[in-house]
């Protein structure tokens, strides 16, 4: 009798184990990307949100158009060329690339807390339930560059603006997981408007340490 009562002491211990491990490897595999990909998020909105900030207060009312771009015009006061300067380019990135390494680095070690409200996938829920505490890392310094955009802005008129592609490699850790993510921050730096056609020659940052990292 006690014999049997063990072995089925023992086979009900087992199938106990077997239940915590299979729901165990369930709840891992459904809930844990979308708890990462929550907790990606927020790093992501931190993250540009205090480059965004730290850029703007570098860079405010100091920079214009005319400093980083010369316009030509024929005798009939038609564009032809724009002309970049690079040595004032090549300033306003050491300065950019400054401020953005300084604002991750605040930045690093932040601490959020993830409701698990957001596992239900539903918003009336997501602010609700237990919380759990998040982490993000910066990983390195972030890399800078320049883009620019021509658009329409009107009859006869272009719109030219350059922006500040500031690239930053961020760690996100939550409890039993660690993933690494990639944030841009997309700024506009200067703009101008062109009256008449678009020239035939522009500027088009043809510098290997101007131009836009490449997508992963």
């Amino acid at each position: 009798m006690r014999r049997r009562r063990a072995s089925s002491g023992r086979a009900a211990f087992l199938a106990l184990v077997l239940v915590l491990v299979l729901g165990g490897t369930w709840v891992h595999r459904t809930m844990a990307p979308v708890l990462m990909a929550f907790a990606a998020k927020q790093v992501e909105i931190l993250a540009v949100d205090a480059v965004t900030r730290a850029v703007r207060q570098r860079i405010a009312d100091q920079v214009a158009y005319e400093d980083l771009v010369h316009i030509q015009r024929d005798a009939g006061g038609r564009v032809t060329v724009l002309q970049v300067n690079t040595g004032a380019l090549s300033g306003v990135l050491a300065g950019v690339e400054e401020a953005a390494l300084e604002a991750l680095r605040h930045l690093r070690g932040t601490s959020f807390d993830i409701p698990l409200g957001v596992l239900l996938g539903q918003h009336v829920f997501a602010a609700y339930g237990p919380r759990v505490k998040a982490r993000a890392l910066t990983l390195g310094a972030p890399s800078v560059a320049f883009d620019q955009a021509f658009e329409a802005a009107g009859i006869n008129q272009t719109r030219h603006t350059i922006y500040l592609v500031i690239t930053a490699r961020m760690r996100v850790l939550v409890p039993l997981m660690a993933e690494e993510t990639e944030v841009t921050t997309r700024l506009p730096l200067v703009e101008t408007v062109i009256v008449g056609p678009v020239p035939d020659h522009y500027l088009n940052f043809d510098w290997p340490w101007l131009r836009p990292p490449a997508a992963p």
